[in-house]
């Protein structure tokens, strides 16, 4: 017996080391970064290290049909999906402007560079974790590689990811939201992110080197961040970025901003379960984003019933969610 739990022990041992904390790191400026993968030096070794669960749109077009992915996720144009990738890339940038912590197991990322790319958790100076910020900012969506590090839950992170998305979405930030186009007059903008208009695009005077900003933007990105609700954009008039014609990738379906989703209500007046959005979903009493999430994958639900096989929902909960959906 005694052997078998030094055995456990040291299974256990073993599987907590596999994850390394670097402490002290930094940002090197490089111009293939992103908001989500970045070079960083640490004792006085350089690696790539991409943040696990978070995607943060691309911020140029070399990959076309990534890029329209990530737009149609998020019902925008790929200009604009494109555009809030090089916020993303900024504000990463600003964030890792200090020494930094990477929690990492030297997952395999893949990536394009001859230098191997690891997943990676990210702490900032502030102790802030820059996915949640990213995510909360309405900069990136809770998608990609998933992992816990010693004494953490995957799905809980994953749970409270996929909140924060919720609630960006709810707030309309980031590229979650739409509205009236760019100030385009001679003071110094500061215009909500989620006022972007998706025919329109900052584009620095001068740039801080593989960011593409404005020196004034990078240095003011920090001033709300958390969530981002305003970004100071140059008041330069602007082209498009791309004369790419997204509407021949496959898979492509833009969806106008200035349209609204169809209402989840059925003419009862209760919640559509197949039609429902997250937060709508979530709207239920005791329905949280994990839950939510079940549901929508359970989807087509044929009746109410069909709820009770949806793993979370015992028949309390049933009970209390019945009376205020339909299928």
């Amino acid at each position: 017996m005694r052997i078998f739990l030094v055995l456990l022990l040291s299974l256990a041992s073993l599987s907590a080391a596999e994850w390394e904390t670097l402490r002290g790191c930094k940002f090197i400026a490089n111009e293939y970064n992103d908001g989500d993968s970045f070079h960083v030096e640490s004792g006085g070794e350089e690696f790539i290290f991409r943040l696990y669960f978070v995607d943060t749109p691309e911020s140029e077009d070399s990959l076309p049909e990534r890029v329209a992915e990530q737009a149609a996720h998020f019902g925008i144009t790929p200009e604009r999906s494109i555009e809030i990738g090089r916020y993303a890339k900024a504000a990463t940038a600003q964030m890792l402007s200090r020494p930094f912590t990477v929690t990492t197991r030297y997952q395999n990322a893949m990536g394009r560079s001859n230098l191997p790319r690891y997943y990676a958790f990210i702490t900032t100076a502030d102790k802030k974790d820059l996915g949640e910020v990213l995510i909360s900012s309405g900069l990136a969506r809770a998608f990609g590689m998933a992992a816990a590090p010693p004494s953490q839950n995957v799905a809980d992170l994953r749970a409270r990811y996929d909140s924060l998305q919720t609630t960006a979405r709810r707030q309309k930030l980031g590229a979650w939201g739409s509205g009236p186009a760019i100030r385009r007059d001679t003071e110094s903008a500061s215009t909500p992110l989620s006022n972007i208009n998706s025919s329109q695009t900052a584009t620095p005077q001068a740039t801080h080197p593989h960011v593409g900003v404005s020196d004034k933007m990078a240095a003011e990105i920090l001033d709300d961040l958390d969530p981002l609700r305003r970004m100071p954009l140059s008041s330069t008039p602007t082209t498009s970025i791309s004369s790419t014609n997204y509407s021949e990738i496959p898979g492509w379906k833009p969806k106008p901003e200035s349209t609204a989703p169809a209402p989840a209500k059925h003419e009862s007046g209760k919640i559509s379960l197949n039609t429902a959005s997250p937060a709508e979903l979530e709207a239920l009493p005791g329905i949280g984003p994990e839950i939510a999430a079940r549901i929508i994958a359970a989807r087509p639900l044929e009746t109410v019933d069909d709820l009770k096989s949806v793993k979370g929902i015992g028949p309390k909960k049933f009970a209390d969610v019945a009376p205020l959906v339909v299928p």
